[in-house]
């Protein structure tokens, strides 16, 4: 029931309003999908999404070759930075055969 409350939150209104993932309730959504453990990656037979260990990690400036700055990510040693989006992650909800995609 929570998630489903806090869903409806993120939704407003619109009755099949897409669902947009931001501010801190987004967080409060994904972490009460995680721990279900039925939160999965692109699809319903994706990879199970799962909280990994903190990383430490800091957004620094480079200059680049034509001599404007840009930000970098550096990670600590071993790690190489991936920045990227899913562009889904669906729940399958229990007692039900419904899929619910977040994007």
């Amino acid at each position: 029931m929570k998630i489903t409350r806090l869903l409806s939150m993120a939704r407003g209104t619109a009755y099949g309003a897409p669902i947009r993932l931001k501010d801190d309730a987004a967080w409060e959504i994904i972490e009460a999908a995680l721990a279900t453990g039925r939160a999965r990656l692109d699809s319903v037979h994706g990879t199970p999404l799962t909280f990994g260990p903190d990383r430490t990690s800091k957004i620094v400036w480079k200059l680049g070759d034509d001599a404007n700055l840009r930000p970098a990510i550096e990670v600590e040693d071993g790690l190489t930075p991936f920045v990227a989006a899913p562009s889904a992650i669906s729940i399958l909800l229990p007692a039900s055969s419904e899929v619910l995609n977040l994007v």
